[in-house]
């Protein structure tokens, strides 16, 4: 059973919407694909045991050269969100991220100031990589494999990236 739907989502997100538009603008936005391989990536990370999370997260820490390079794509992304009304599904996503994060996460009684920091950057990086792949035909290929490739690496990689297509929107 996956742990979210975010096409099953959006409708009822639309529900003030005005009745001469019954599809939601950010249904409509985001291709089924990219949805689909939110939904599947948000699965995978709900399976992932809290060890998995952790490598991650010290993986993330321990790479101080892509920082910059997460940064600038983080606010592409950010940008290609707004452009394109995926504001609510990217509330969606984050939501099905932070529930995924809770169920790696919950049995810790105890978190040492370093497993903290350790978590908190996989789940930075899961909300990136899954949001990254949501907006995914709106950035260039570089920025994708930047804020999903720690987890990319560790699982199969999404169509776009596998297929060695960029999507050319923006310039900057």
């Amino acid at each position: 059973m996956p742990l979210t739907s975010i096409v099953t989502a959006l409708p009822s997100a639309s529900r003030s919407r005005p009745r001469s538009d019954p599809t939601p603008h950010a249904a409509r936005a985001v291709e089924q694909a990219a949805v689909a391989e939110v939904n599947a990536f948000v699965d995978w990370l709900a399976a992932l045991p809290l060890s998995a999370w952790l490598e991650v997260g010290r993986a993330i820490s321990g790479n101080r050269e892509q920082i910059a390079a997460r940064g600038l794509a983080w606010e592409f992304l950010q940008d290609a969100i707004a452009e394109h009304d995926l504001q609510v599904a990217a509330w969606f996503v984050r939501d099905a991220v932070e529930t995924a994060a809770f169920l790696a996460s919950h049995s810790v009684r105890r978190w040492s100031p370093g497993e903290r920091r350790v978590f908190a950057a996989a789940h930075g990086g899961a909300e990136a990589a899954a949001l990254s792949l949501l907006g995914r035909s709106f950035l260039h290929a570089a920025h994708l494999t930047s804020l999903y490739g720690m987890f990319g690496d560790r699982r199969a990689a999404p169509t776009s990236l596998a297929q060695g297509t960029e999507a050319v929107v923006r310039t900057g």
